[in-house]
């Protein structure tokens, strides 16, 4: 048997390239009109221009990772076949008077752990895409609290992808396997933040930070990112929290 339908995988990932689309052409729009004609000047939110190069950062390996994902995919749905084929051609054989065992399939029955990772991960990253395009059509439209309540949703989905999925916490050093996934994860998990404090500098009404107050916190979270251990990007992530 092959592990998935190839239907089933295909249909999954099509959904994952539309929610991907809908997520990245909503927050594009929604970030171009901030820098066009600000809806508000709050003091504590992020520069629009760090928002513009992490949302850039993240496409560029999303569009990366979906590609490749794409083309092993295909690679795979091959060898399935090739395989299903094989035995199909094995079954009824007689050698000696004797049937001989099918031949083992390339693909195995059972899942790598690294394919098992991503389609558990595939339905996090569907909602989180779905929650951060929302959030852009309700910032556009200045429901901040929907805004709020999307994003939130978004980073508990990425954080638990993290912790739960790709076992963050146990991480020795840095990740050597689904580093792709590590990195959308992480990257998807700040910007929710970074979105979040965007979104809370609606409410905020209170003076512009010295420079001395933004070079004072810039400094405590580089020396907290530097201290959290072989896996830096933790502690960047809880910081923001």
């Amino acid at each position: 048997m092959i592990s998935e339908p190839p239907r089933a995988s295909i249909s999954r990932r099509l959904l994952m390239i539309l929610a991907w689309f809908f997520d990245t052409s909503s927050r594009l729009y929604a970030l171009v009109e901030d820098i066009r004609s600000p809806s508000f000047s709050g003091s504590y939110e992020p520069q629009l221009y760090a928002l513009a190069l992490a949302y850039l950062f993240q496409v560029i390996v999303e569009v990366i990772w979906i590609i490749n994902g794409l083309g092993q995919q295909a690679d795979a749905n091959r060898v399935a076949i090739h395989d299903e084929r094989v035995a199909d051609a094995e079954e009824g054989v007689f050698i000696n008077n004797e049937k001989p065992q099918a031949r083992q399939r390339s693909t195995g029955i059972h899942k790598t752990s690294d394919e098992a990772e991503l389609q558990e991960f595939i339905p996090l990253y569907v909602v989180g895409c779905l929650c951060q395009g929302t959030w852009a059509m309700s910032w556009l439209s200045k429901n901040y609290a929907l805004c709020r309540l999307f994003l939130t949703i978004s980073a508990v989905t990425q954080l638990y992808a993290i912790f739960a999925i790709l076992n963050g916490s146990r991480n020795r050093g840095l990740p050597h396997r689904n580093i792709a996934i590590h990195l959308i994860t992480k990257s998807r998990a700040a910007m929710a933040m970074l979105l979040l404090w965007k979104t809370w500098g609606t409410d905020e009404k209170l003076p512009s930070p010295s420079p001395t107050q933004q070079i004072n916190n810039l400094s405590f979270l580089l020396i907290f990112a530097m201290s959290s251990g072989p896996d830096p990007t933790i502690t960047v992530e809880g910081n923001k929290r």
